[in-house]
């Protein structure tokens, strides 16, 4: 029998007021010994209140949001990118995503830009799921902590995760320590 069906048996078994032992004895009555442990059965009583109803590892649900990227592949500089090109060619074009000019990241445009992509990326990679188990941690910037942007992800049922307040005491990796790696990765050839 497989996992999904068992959970689903457990569950619907635990919805009608079925203690672990009974459910373990049920299961094992109908399909044998060593279809589910009653360990197994617990665990998940235990886990149905709170609403981990899969057996996705927890920190599947955070969604992260920094500042801070490591890229794979080297991502030139503007620097580096400069090159010499002849009349009759065409400059090598560098694809950047970034802020339109004479635009700045406000509660409104973190919401409609960035947001609401999310939102639209986690409901087509999870279509059986819902928002509500989702954590996003970002930082404690103006545009994420306004009600504008508050509001919305309440709307959508994704729950926010605490960030410390900035301090180079408590956070010194975002002040010095990751332009420092990322100059020093550089140099280093990719390998893989």
């Amino acid at each position: 029998m497989n996992k999904l069906c068992i959970r689903s048996y457990i569950k619907t078994r635990w919805l009608l007021g079925l203690t672990a032992a009974q459910i373990h004895d049920e299961l094992t009555a109908a399909y044998g010994q060593g279809v589910v442990s009653y360990s197994t059965a617990a665990h998940w009583m235990d886990r149905f209140p709170s609403g981990r109803e899969s057996g996705a590892w927890p920190l599947c649900d955070i969604v992260l949001g920094d500042e801070s990227w490591f890229y794979h592949r080297k991502i030139k500089s503007k620097q580096e990118s400069k090159a010499w090109v002849a009349k009759e060619e065409s400059a090598s074009t560098e694809v950047r995503r970034q802020v339109p000019s004479e635009t700045s990241i406000n509660a409104m445009y973190y919401r409609d830009e960035c947001l609401k992509d999310l939102v639209k990326m986690l409901h087509k990679k999870r279509p059986l799921s819902t928002t509500n188990h989702i954590k996003l941690h970002h930082d404690n910037a103006q545009p994420h902590m306004n009600d504008i942007v508050v509001n919305y992800l309440q709307e959508e049922k994704i729950n926010v995760m605490a960030h410390p307040p900035y301090s180079l005491d408590l956070a010194p990796s975002d002040f010095w320590l990751f332009n420092c790696l990322k100059r020093t990765l550089d140099t280093y050839p990719n390998t893989t």
